[in-house]
């Protein structure tokens, strides 16, 4: 008798089950940086969200929801997968779960099976596209594992401050098409694939996990003009009432940032901006971020900032409206649970933070709303807590799967019943944690002698050189976090040290509706003798939760790195739009013609030389989002700039030049700039640096030589063989 093959037996029980039990399809909308300051459903009335609105009455609002981890790519590796932080061991945006994902039970990350490949495992069609693993993290969005291959996964959609639109952290825009703003291509195109799954559902009953990530309200925010128009000035917006870090807070919980950058811009000449700024300002203003008791923004500025961030969550409203408009059309939205979730929350100024990437409430607490129209919780509201890591088990039963099929090492808890009895309360706790790197954000370059705040993100730092991990616990009343040094040779804790520093805040007396973001942390209660018995407890319990046995490092991930040019090759390009230049040295980039700001060859800048060549020197890629400038140098750090190759060189070139050569033989390769259009330009090309000349470049420095054509290249090689 011939053998079934077991992935056969799979999909054929997986259908059976199907038909036997109506399950549910799903719609999982995430948004990056959305902070719960929505109107119905959190009792705000600051921000235009007509859709958002209009959901919430239809769905159950969860009152205390929380993210493990207050950055990107540590939380989405976290709900993606139901497992904490310790598990993905994914503590920065190097590592992610499928390269460095360890269980307790020795599972490793390669074997896990994500929320989507889950529904994909029980005949569910799973459709992805936008932000919703991190990206690169794990890679290609983590094709084939976690999506169906009936559809090509679409990726985020973004836009940005730029040179064309004004740059700074916000730049109001009546120009541009409404196709060229962050979110509308994949909105649209999100608009297609559910006509498409829904006639899958009707004409053969394939269920179907549809996700949606949109990158809004992530800074920099480029939204149109008519929608910031929609708000009062922002004069007469208010802003944060405690302008200061919390009163007794260490330095360690602090960052003095913006997503690497150091400083916040704005462009006081635009349109959507001259209104509302004082009469005597123009022009780019930028300011450092604030210190924990140093406000560095001024006031005009803050509610500009809070008009910027309100208007790329209306666009997101906007965005989110038209898919739910779509999936009522398809006559599926009541056999369709809906998930609205962000990934963690944001700063708007309270205790001097702009921003996530701390422990506090606003950036730990987070949106969330299930709608599930075959239940009764439509329009209530729930004060369960609950972790983002709870998403996995939940959504899971809330269609109508088993949560006991998911695998053992899944963390969280299956919360749905709260959909039946929204009065149940399953969790009155929530961890959540947040790693700490002070002077080394632009690793590998340190900066030592500063205080813990300075340039602490930990984004670019191997998981073994992390220097602090802070622990969190929210409890119904308080706050409590740990600070511990961190032991790089097993990743984890130095628990037998005792804390570097401890925080307590008091949410007594809060009431679950309105939300007060501005009462959230005010003072460190943490040295307080009433409070030495909670601490006592609330610290053997980060303990029990977070100390783990056997702990280890996340292996470092391969780089291969993309495949060169041939002959090494130096290809300069540059962008009319961006008014920005950037040196090819591999097919990735040539390949790369972003329709937003259409990079076009402006010529070969000569040939690089191989890696072990005497005399090499590393071409790195450097890049300031805010002010959108590409810089290829071989400098190894560059201020304001984050590292875009994460140490995997874009070629080499040699540092001197050869004198064994002729002088038409070789080039040098110059890096001039244009203060005004804010643009590194690295070329050697003759006409091209007559062109920087006439254009406003002026030179900054020689980074080295390359060989004029191959055939140096070849001559070189031959003589060295000699």
């Amino acid at each position: 008798m011939m053998a079934v093959p077991r992935c056969l037996l799979l999909a054929i029980g997986a259908l059976v089950g199907l038909a036997a039990a109506k399950v549910k399809n799903v719609v999982f909308f995430v948004a990056d940086d959305l902070r719960p300051q929505l109107n119905k459903s959190y009792g705000q009335d600051q921000m235009i969200t007509p859709n958002l609105d209009k959901f919430a009455e239809e769905a159950l609002v969860f009152d205390y929801a929380f993210t493990n981890f207050a950055i990107c790519s540590a939380s989405r590796n976290s709900f993606m997968t139901g497992r904490r932080p310790p598990q993905t061991r994914v503590w920065n945006f190097i590592n992610d779960f499928r390269q460095g994902g360890l269980s307790a039970n020795g599972n490793q990350g390669a074997d896990w099976t994500t929320l989507p490949e889950y529904f994909k495992e029980q005949g569910y069609m799973t459709v992805g596209q936008g932000k919703l693993y991190h990206p690169g993290h794990p890679p290609n969005w983590d094709e084939p594992k976690s999506w169906s291959q009936d559809y090509s996964y679409v990726n985020p959609s973004n836009s940005a401050c730029n040179a064309k639109h004004g740059k700074g952290n916000f730049c109001p825009d009546g120009k541009s098409d409404i196709d060229k703003f962050s979110d509308r291509n994949v909105t649209l195109s999100a608009l297609n694939n559910l006509q498409l799954l829904a006639k899958g559902y009707h004409d053969a009953g394939t269920p179907f996990f549809f996700g949606l990530g949109l990158h809004y309200p992530h800074q920099s925010w480029h939204v149109p003009t008519n929608i910031t128009e929609m708000y009062p000035n922002a004069q007469d917006m208010p802003i944060a009432q405690h302008q200061n870090a919390p009163i007794g807070s260490p330095d360690v919980a602090f960052t003095a940032e913006l997503d690497g950058m150091p400083t916040l811009s704005l462009n006081e000449s635009l349109p959507g901006l001259k209104s509302s700024c004082p009469t005597n300002v123009t022009g780019m203003i930028e300011y450092i971020c604030p210190r924990p008791n140093n406000q560095t923004i001024p006031a005009f500025m803050q509610a500009q900032l809070r008009l910027g961030y309100y208007s790329a969550v209306t666009l997101t409203d906007i965005h989110f409206g038209m898919v739910m408009d779509e999936l009522e059309r398809t006559g599926l939205a009541n056999e369709t649970l809906v998930v609205v979730v962000a990934d963690h929350g944001w700063q708007l100024g309270e205790g001097a933070e702009w921003g996530k990437h701390t422990n506090w409430e606003r950036a730990v607490r987070v949106p969330l709303m299930m709608r599930a129209p075959w239940t009764s919780a439509g329009g209530q509201h729930t004060q369960t807590f609950f972790e983002l890591v709870d998403l996995y088990k939940t959504v899971v039963a809330a269609a109508g799967l088993d949560p006991l099929g998911v695998q053992d090492d899944v963390d969280g808890i299956d919360q749905s019943s709260v959909l039946i009895n929204p009065l149940e309360t399953l969790k009155s706790e929530a961890y959540s944690q947040y790693s700490r790197c002070p002077g080394n954000r632009y690793w590998p370059k340190r900066t030592t002698g500063q205080p813990d705040w300075y340039m602490n993100n930990c984004e670019s730092v191997p998981s073994y050189n992390i220097s602090y991990m802070g622990y969190t616990l929210r409890d119904r009343q308080f706050r409590y976090t740990a600070w511990y040094a961190w032991n790089g040779s097993v990743c984890d804790a130095k628990w037998d040290e005792g804390p570097y520093a401890t925080e307590l805040y008091s949410h007594e007396g809060e009431p679950d509706q309105p939300l007060n973001f501005d009462a959230w942390d005010l003072e460190n209660v943490v040295n307080q003798s009433i409070h030495a018995g909670r601490v006592k407890l609330m610290q053997n319990k980060l303990e029990r939760q977070f100390r783990l046995a056997n702990t280890s490092c996340p292996p470092d991930p391969v780089k291969p790195g993309p495949k060169p040019l041939p002959n090494h090759g130096l290809v300069l390009q540059y962008s009319n739009v961006g008014l920005d230049s950037c040196l090819c040295t591999n097919e990735n980039c040539l390949k790369n013609k972003n329709a937003e700001y259409n990079y076009t060859e402006v010529g070969s800048q000569g040939y690089g030389v191989d890696a072990g060549s005497t005399g090499a020197v590393e071409l790195l890629h450097w890049y300031n989002s805010t002010r959108h400038d590409n810089y290829v140098t071989t400098a190894t750090s560059v201020p304001g700039y984050a590292a875009v190759s994460n140490d995997v060189p874009l070629g080499w070139i040699l540092k001197s030049k050869p004198s064994d050569l002729a002088a038409s033989d070789v080039v040098e390769m110059q890096v001039w700039y244009n203060s005004r259009t804010e643009d590194h330009m690295t070329a050697s090309d003759t006409q091209r640096l007559a062109w920087a000349k006439t254009n406003g470049y002026v030179f900054v420095d020689t980074v080295g030589y390359a060989y004029a054509k191959p055939t140096s290249m070849s001559m070189a090689a031959m003589e060295h063989d000699l």
